[in-house]
């Protein structure tokens, strides 16, 4: 919050208190880029957040600031945003403003991703493939 303050970014920044699920789902919808943010400790490559999930959902293109590891290589698998894997915010700024020229541009975002990989991770396409092994079992 104090670099906020320092920056003056108070106005163009909000904090959302928490708020349901489907709330959220709904703000996610509604916009054009959505934020994954793992930072860059190690100890996170590991970690697949649901929200990525829950982004799938939404499509809509994601800026994945995660490290190395699971999350990057399924958002690049799936081909639904960028991934910035360490500290360079001239990257991260360069990624938005190439959106943010394309929304101008286009009044939307380039979104193409591999809807192969995405229907893997669907919850009712993995519940059936469970229910197909238990009834081969």
């Amino acid at each position: 919050m104090l670099k906020l303050k320092e920056r003056k970014l108070f106005d163009i920044v909000k904090f959302i208190d928490f708020m349901p699920k489907q709330k959220a789902l709904e703000i996610c919808m509604a916009s054009h880029l959505l934020l994954l943010l793992l930072g860059f400790n190690k100890s996170s490559e590991n970690i697949l957040p649901s929200k990525l999930f829950d982004y799938f959902l939404c499509k809509k293109p994601i800026l994945a600031i995660v490290p190395e590891g699971e999350a990057a290589n399924l958002v690049r698998k799936s081909r639904t945003g960028h991934v910035v894997s360490n500290e360079d915010p001239n990257l991260i700024a360069k990624i938005i403003d190439n959106y943010y020229r394309d929304f101008i541009e286009k009044g939307e975002v380039d979104y193409y991703p591999d809807w192969n990989v995405i229907e893997r991770y669907d919850s009712i396409a993995i519940s059936k493939r469970l229910a197909e092994m238990f009834d081969e079992i």
